[in-house]
Parts: structure tokens; C-alpha cells; sequence
């Protein structure tokens, strides 16, 4: 890894917007198209990757959304939950688009659910995220649509 965290030999540009306390949000680039994935997002948290659904429970765990849920604006935290779970493929961009109208959150049955969709490369996709109290995520993603 280099500095901050980002993959060895991959450009980054930070999603400064994004940017929460320790938490930064990055697009990679693989420049050498050494890697299998020419671009991804990736996310750190002090300097160091948590990339994933490891690394969304961390997140979550940090920023507490039961406690406060309307701390931050739904739709910034869709872009930044984005972050985590959409990752560079290598017949698909990882650009995160967050469809604003289709994003709500709420505190139900003592869980907080995310629910948004997600567009990328002219498609849309709902996904709903839950954390309870003792840390579980869960992600249900539903249909592509086109």
C-alpha cells in the first residue's frame, strides 16, 4: 500500500465532499493496467484501506447511525456507502451515482435501513442496507433496471 492507503502503483483523487472525520473516500486508477480492475473505489479510515462490507460495518459502527439518523444527509450517505459497495469491475464503472429522489433513511424494529439506488453506466439499482444494534450489516440488492 501507499499513501494513504490506496493500492501500490494506483493514481487516487479524493472525494473531498465525502470526507467525514478520519474517513476518506477515493477513486482509484490502475494507470499500468497491472491490475485486472483499471479503476475502483476505495476507502480509508485513518490512513488505512476498509474496502467492503468489513470495511461499511466499521464505518457504521463510527458515525452510529441509530443514535442520530439524520446526522447525515441521506443522500450524502448513500455516496459514501457507495464507496464501499460498489467496486470496480472489468466490464463496468465504479462511478457512484446516487439517484436522490430514491433515497430515504429510518430507524424500524431498532435497525437502520438505508434504502437508495444506485445508477451506473445507464442503469439503475435499488440496494437497502441494514445495521442493528450489535453491528450487522446486511445489503439487499434489488433488480438491475434498465
Amino acid at each position: 500500500m501507499s499513501d494513504p492507503g490506496i493500492p501500490e502503483g494506483f493514481s487516487s483523487r479524493e472525494a473531498t465532499d465525502l470526507q467525514l472525520g478520519v474517513w476518506r473516500f477515493y477513486r482509484v486508477n490502475d494507470p499500468d493496467r497491472k491490475s485486472s480492475v483499471r479503476e475502483d473505489n476505495w476507502v480509508t479510515r485513518d490512513g488505512v484501506a476498509k474496502p467492503g462490507v468489513d470495511g461499511l460495518r466499521d464505518f457504521l459502527a463510527d458515525i452510529d447511525p441509530l443514535a442520530d439518523p439524520n446526522r447525515i444527509p441521506a443522500s450524502l450517505l448513500a455516496a459514501q456507502i457507495g464507496h464501499f459497495l460498489i467496486r470496480g469491475e472489468s466490464r463496468q464503472s465504479s462511478r457512484v451515482e446516487v439517484d436522490e429522489h430514491a433515497t430515504a433513511t429510518a430507524v424500524e424494529d431498532g435497525r437502520f435501513i438505508l434504502r437508495t439506488t444506485y445508477r451506473r453506466d445507464g442503469h439503475r439499482q435499488p440496494v437497502e442496507v441494514t445495521h442493528d444494534r450489535d453491528g450487522k450489516v446486511e445489503v439487499r440488492w434489488g433488480p438491475i433496471e434498465t
